[in-house]
């Protein structure tokens, strides 16, 4: 009898470890589903922006759409910021998260000059939001390493 319970005590422990140890899978597919969308959104917006950036300076259609994306991204990077990162990417969130203080930086900046008519595919191409931008976007392959 001794022998059963503690089989059963075993298998119980065992099983309650093995929860924890699938949240943390599942916590970790999330964050990387989640972190690759980001990604994918920032890495669109950084391959529009400038083209829509030329087309503003003449086009009020061109112009509320660019307002409108700058003010998504900076919505997306707050957002990002907000998740819980697994243990694994921690380091990763952290690196991402200070381009996202640039970044929104940088779209604010921006969406002042579009406001002001101002803005320009050359001052677009060279503002700190495109390079920020691609900074994100390089950190994808790492991202995609969290979901294997």
């Amino acid at each position: 009898m001794k022998i059963m319970l503690t089989v059963v005590a075993g298998v119980g422990l065992l099983s309650a470890g093995g929860c924890g140890m699938l949240d943390q899978v599942t916590d970790g597919l999330n964050y990387t589903s989640e972190a690759t969308g980001y990604v994918e959104k920032v890495k669109t917006f950084a391959e529009e922006a400038p083209e829509l950036a030329e087309q503003a300076v003449n086009d009020a259609d061109a112009k509320e759409k660019l307002e409108a994306q700058l003010e998504t991204i900076q919505q997306a990077a707050a957002d990002f910021n907000e998740l819980t990162p697994p243990d694994a990417a921690g380091e990763i969130h952290q690196t991402i998260q200070e381009h996202n203080e640039t970044l929104q930086k940088s779209a604010e900046d921006v969406l002042k000059q579009v406001e002001e008519g101002k803005v320009s595919l050359e001052e677009m191409e060279q503002s700190d939001i495109v390079k920020n931008a691609k900074q994100i976007t390089d950190v994808m392959g790492q991202i995609e390493k969290l979901g294997e």
